[in-house]
């Protein structure tokens, strides 16, 4: 009887013999002593050793307290469940062999498994958070298989059936696709193979030195489990003491075992059956099936002892501006440097990732967050001979040719980058013109400088700095900065330069701007990613997605764009939206979401989006949760929005009460110089938050300086209506229904409330909820002299604020976002300027 259910009650066993039949008394061997090393490692699997030191570990838990056992002594229980590994799982054979009867050896597999397996802890280990890093760095090289820190894999072990067919899987367990029929998959499952193989191999191993694991196990549920971790625990003490495998016992056919191992496999079809994997979805499709777009920067120069050991913790902190890949790169002629860069999908594997460098040009080397739209033009305008299919390329090019200064003005797109010239001891900042891409740095008066695409990877650099240090800020839009590099790796500013001014030159303007926009929307197409829009049902974002449809069918993209939207309820967004897709034709989804989402997620939004800004927190919810939505629950990451217009063509409604069309102008080029810490800042930040792409038509250059060039008249609100220009520019093209074309205006924040409570109405609930106590405005203005809360809504933003980002508030924001020339508003919301109500009338 080699089922082991009657052996599962020890107290049967008992009874047996207290009813008179006679016990066997054993003459037990000493294998320990008896047993040459080679004989004893060849039928214990270990060596003596080896043995002695689980001994030790485990001699406390081997000792019984009651005389039943007391003749097996721990060194025997230990050889006993040894034994037993190494058999092809006859209990029977191994009592045996250890001259005991059956449910003695049954009791003792259990006590000294589950023993063993107590040491897991101990011998099997996660990497910590700090060897992120170096882990995935090493898993990458094999196969550039992107973001392993460690291998799961699972193997056949026959048992008794537990009754339950059910094997869930977590989406952070990667499985080969069934069937791949495009390159990506293949690419995956390629990778994929590459990469498991360091684990299957040590599961051949760990099935050679214990082989009951490659005929199976006879034991209950309970017992299995501890058998399989115990044997993965002797297994890593046997590599830890640098033993080989052994060889194969006596009773065991060789050709018989390597056959049970080769051909073990999971069941592949019962995996697939399970819902889709998101996770693995996205590695296929962005990191196998793409080109590199949003990604994430980062470097220190004239690092420290102290910054060097924050390297590695801090450059992790923008991973998910590029889940896909990374490197962190030490070049030797340049002491106490580190350059960083995070990729968001990968094509060319070799030199498509950053820190960039051509043999054209072996002394420099750039890292890059952006697009840029004309690097094709560029190579033809200039006879470039590009080396990689990177756009980020012609940076190098055009500062070799022309300088930075020309380099910076030539480039049409969005980017926030880093050139490093070593041979000419220079680093060069740039950002675009509309500061549409982040890029944030710290510069010590001893000259550490550290730059990043987001704040949170230099506060830590910047609390090392100590006494010696200049807060972390961001670099200006349509600013370049110069840096000498001296020998010890540290840098000095030589000059920091605005590049860029707004091209005002008046022009004729009769359908310029449909064309304009027309085209900034097909310049951004270039993608090998799915692409889809964010859809409010507002003018914007509604004008960009039937843009983007009819640019979509006229390159013949192979899918339908999705579109997406967002609100609470009857959210007016909502209805509108559903309006623009269904004309438009989009592969439309709708997110709902409640006053407990935006409960979960507030805290978060605050981090991600490195402000206390009132109005921006608030519209970012939404688009927090809707990124969240598309990256779990699509393919696309490419998308589209209309951010920017509201900027470029006075869309607010507080426009309606300008001074003047010159007053009105003015504020047109404040909010283009400052989009990038509100409006452009939550663009970026809650889509780059969950590895989305965003693009934003209505900042192109070519647009932006020819709507500004327009006679600021014509740009003004026109019978109640803001951004009527734009409006008129679309008029009798058909491209929207008349109904949304001439849409009032909603603030996104407010736009996705329900009528009957407003959004930020919710967040006041909630924050009442978690600070009940009276708002003290004398307390709080003297905490906070700059940018003072005047509100509990607004203190409570800055308090979780600066518990990431402690005394950067002045560095960051220079004012919170708020409508002009309105008397007694104290909150930007839409909802409390009188000509929101009078248009709901």
């Amino acid at each position: 009887m080699e089922d082991f259910d009657f052996l599962d009650d020890d107290v049967e066993v008992v009874d047996i013999v207290e009813y008179g039949i006679p016990r066997r008394i054993y003459h037990r061997p000493n294998y320990f002593e008896e047993l040459d090393e080679f004989s004893f490692f060849k039928r214990f699997r270990l060596y003596k050793n080896t043995v002695m030191s689980v001994l030790l570990r485990l001699e406390h838990d081997l000792e019984y307290t009651d005389d039943r056992n007391n003749s097996v002594s721990p060194i025997n229980q230990v050889l006993c469940c040894l034994r037993y590994f190494s058999s092809s799982g006859h209990l029977m054979q191994t009592a045996d062999f250890m001259h005991m009867d059956v449910s003695t050896a049954s009791r003792i597999v259990k006590r000294v498994s589950q023993a063993i397996a107590r040491l897991f802890a101990a011998y099997v280990k996660m990497p910590e958070e700090q060897d992120f890093i170096r882990e995935q760095t090493k898993f990458y090289a094999i196969a550039q298989f992107p973001r392993v820190i460690g291998i799961v894999d699972g193997t056949h072990i026959r048992i008794q059936s537990p009754g339950d067919s059910g094997y869930p899987l977590k989406n952070y367990l990667m499985t080969p696709i069934r069937n791949p029929n495009t390159r990506a998959q293949r690419l995956y499952n390629d990778a994929l193979v590459k990469t498991r193989n360091s684990i299957e191999r040590q599961i051949g191993l760990w099935k050679r030195r214990f082989p009951v694991m490659a005929y199976g196990l006879r034991l209950n549920m309970d017992v299995t489990k501890a058998a399989i971790v115990a044997t993965t625990v002797l297994h890593n003490i046997a590599r830890e003491m640098n033993e080989p495998t052994p060889p194969i016992p006596d009773g065991i056919d060789l050709n018989e075992l390597n056959y049970l191992i080769e051909t073990e496999n999971l069941d592949i079809e019962a995996i697939e059956n399970v819902n889709t994997n998101w996770v693995q979805n996205q590695i296929v499709n962005t990191h196998f099936g793409g080109t590199t777009e949003m990604c994430g920067i980062w470097a220190v120069f004239g690092s420290t002892s102290n910054i060097h050991g924050q390297c590695s913790s801090t450059f992790y902190k923008i991973s998910h501006r590029g889940p896909d890949a990374w490197r962190l790169e030490y070049d030797q002629r340049v002491k106490n440097c580190c350059v960083g860069f995070h990729r968001l999908t990968i094509v060319d594997t070799i030199y498509g990732m950053q820190p960039m460098k051509l043999h054209k040009y072996p002394s420099s080397m750039v890292i890059c967050n952006g697009e840029l739209y004309n690097c094709k033009r560029l190579a033809e305008q200039y006879g470039f001979e590009y080396e990689t299919y990177n756009d980020v390329e012609c940076i190098l090019h055009l500062y070799h040719e022309f300088g930075i200064e020309e380099c910076v003005k030539n480039l049409d797109g969005v980017f926030g980058f880093c050139i490093v010239d070593i041979a000419k001891r220079k680093v060069f900042l740039g950002r675009d013109p509309y500061g549409v891409r982040p890029i944030f740095k710290v510069l010590s008066e001893t000259g550490v400088l550290g730059i990043c695409s987001e704040a949170k990877g230099l506060i830590e650099i910047e609390h090392e700095l100590k006494g010696d240090r200049k807060k972390v800020a961001p670099l200006p839009p349509g600013t370049f900065e110069e840096y000498d590099l001296l020998e010890n790796g540290t840098v000095k500013l030589v000059r920091s330069k605005r590049y860029f001014s707004p091209d005002l030159s008046p022009n004729a303007h009769t359908d310029n701007i449909r064309k304009l926009l027309t085209l900034a929307v097909r310049k951004r197409l270039m993608a090998d990613r799915r692409i889809g829009c964010l859809l409010s049902g507002g003018l914007d974002s509604s004008l960009i997605a039937a843009l983007l449809v009819k640019e979509a069918k006229a390159a013949n993209l192979p899918y339908r764009v999705q579109s997406f939207s967002i609100g609470m309820g009857d959210s007016p967004d909502l209805k509108a939206a559903r309006i623009v897709a269904k004309y438009i034709g989009t592969d439309h989804h709708e997110i709902t979401f409640t006053e407990e989402d935006v409960a979960r997620v507030l805290d978060d939004v605050i981090y991600y989006l490195e402000t206390p800004d009132i109005t921006t927190i608030r519209a970012s919810i939404g688009m927090y949760l809707i990124s969240d939505y598309i990256l779990k629950n699509t393919d696309t990451t490419v998308v589209f929005s209309g951010e920017g217009a509201d900027e470029v063509a006075q869309g607010y409604i507080y426009f309606r009460d300008a001074p003047s069309a010159k007053v009105a102008h003015e504020d047109c080029l404040r909010l283009l110089q400052e989009i990038y810490m509100f409006d452009g800042l939550r663009a970026d930040r809650t889509t780059a938050a969950k590895s989305l792409e965003l693009r934003v038509p209505f900042l192109d250059l070519q647009f932006t300086n020819y709507y500004l060039s327009i006679e600021p008249e014509l740009r003004q609100p026109k019978d109640t209506v803001e951004k009527h220009l734009l409006r008129s520019a679309f008029e009798g093209t058909d491209l929207l229904p008349h109904e949304i074309l001439w849409r009032h205006k909603e603030a996104f924040s407010d736009g996705v409330a329900s009528k009957k409570k407003s959004l930020f109405t919710v967040i006041q609930d909630i924050i009442e909820k978690r600070m009940p106590e009276p708002f003290n405005q004398a307390a709080v203005s003297k905490k906070y002299p700059h940018c003072t809360p005047k509100t509990k809504e607004s203190l409570y933003y800055r308090e979780v604020f600066e518990k990431s980002y402690p005394d950067l508030a002045e560095n960051f924001l220079p004012h919170f976002w708020m409508p002009r020339w309105i008397e007694g508003i104290t909150d930007p919301s839409a909802r409390f300027i009188k000509h929101y109500a009078a248009d709901k009338k």
